[in-house]
């Protein structure tokens, strides 16, 4: 569509996660743009993101191929970003954690799991962690029970099919 042109994937979770890190202005690096025309301004500078909780469906229906996709998109938020990651296995339940740091690239997710798919204790979890996360990435084909209420962290739904989540933004993975 001429009008609303597609964007892909990649650049939507990109914008997504970029809205999520922490933005500062600095005054080292002037804005060149303001500087032609009189004005000494800051840059805006963003290169600190939070952890990031990152929820990966083990779920059946998820394939070995779509697994290690994610993986690769991880590891390319762990290379555009000084953040660490907190990546959650859960098909019906949580199985395992795994916590990634950019000092840990390329990584290789290890998933556990292979049963039903409900997203609620993914989020029961971060709840019980009483941390800070900057946002939530779920990793997903979006079949499963949602939770009744929207969570307090933003949420990024990336499906490998067609739909929408109840709450959040959700991105097609193609």
């Amino acid at each position: 569509d001429a009008v609303f042109p597609k964007l892909p994937w990649t650049t939507l979770l990109r914008d997504f996660v970029q809205r999520s890190a922490r933005n500062d202005y600095n005054w080292t690096r002037v804005n060149v743009k303001h500087l032609l025309r009189g004005f000494v301004l800051p840059t805006l500078h963003s290169d600190e993101l939070p952890r990031v909780l990152i929820a990966v469906d083990t779920s059946m229906s998820i394939s070995d191929e779509q697994l290690n996709r994610f993986g690769t998109e991880i590891s390319g938020i762990l290379a555009a970003y000084n953040t660490t990651t907190e990546v959650v296995y859960c098909d019906a339940k949580v199985h395992s954690t795994e916590i990634f740091a950019s000092e840990d690239l390329p990584i290789k997710l290890h998933p556990v799991g292979g049963g039903g798919t409900d997203f609620r204790p993914v989020f029961d979890y971060a709840a019980k962690m009483q941390e800070s996360f900057a946002c939530i990435l779920f990793f997903t084909d979006l079949k499963g029970t949602f939770p009744e209420n929207e969570p307090p962290w933003p949420v990024s739904w990336i499906s490998t099919c067609e739909g929408k989540a109840p709450f959040g933004d959700t991105i097609l993975f193609e």
